[in-house]
């Protein structure tokens, strides 16, 4: 099984971080650099690693939102698919949209 959503429905269905924060990669696991142009007031999230450890369904629930933890991927609550009768992979059972891949 697998959802298809666009990248904001994606980050709510998984209650993961919006595609604009520091952790944003839905596969692989790195920390964005905040990135300026001259003259504009909003920076943009840059991901430089392109050997980054990849994501894992299996460890999905460790990229948790905490203090001793570097990657602050998951909000404070869990997603509805990760429930026993659904049980959908949270990595790999959502395609990213055509715009991303």
């Amino acid at each position: 099984r697998i959802l298809i959503a666009d990248t904001p429905m994606r980050s709510y269905l998984k209650r993961i971080i919006s595609c604009n924060g520091y952790w944003a990669c839905e596969r692989c696991v790195q920390m964005g650099i905040p990135k300026r142009f001259k003259g504009r007031k909003k920076a943009f999230i840059e991901l430089r690693d392109l050997n980054a450890p990849k994501r894992l369904d299996c460890n999905f629930l460790s990229y948790t939102k905490s203090d001793k933890s570097n990657d602050n991927h998951l909000l404070n609550d869990l997603s509805p698919f990760m429930t026993k009768p659904i049980d959908l992979p949270m990595v790999t059972g959502f395609i990213l949209d055509p715009m991303h891949t």
